[in-house]
């Protein structure tokens, strides 16, 4: 697959380095977001899950109660 885009990026006039290494930069991130969460803990993900049904949000810094 990244075969069939370098090719067609490279015929491509006037593109560069430059254009390609966002791409690639993008990739790597969106996979490593892709293992991280895979790996994440079932009991962290059940918690995630709550955040919007709790009626406290741990997540509201500034309030005063």
């Amino acid at each position: 697959m990244l075969r069939n885009i370098k090719h067609y990026l490279a015929s491509e006039e006037g593109i560069g380095i430059f254009d390609i290494v966002p791409l690639v930069i993008f990739f790597i991130i969106f996979i490593g977001i892709i293992i991280f969460v895979m790996k994440m803990p079932s009991k962290t993900i059940d918690e995630i899950k709550q955040y919007p049904l709790n009626d406290k949000n741990e997540l509201d810094y500034g309030k005063k109660e």
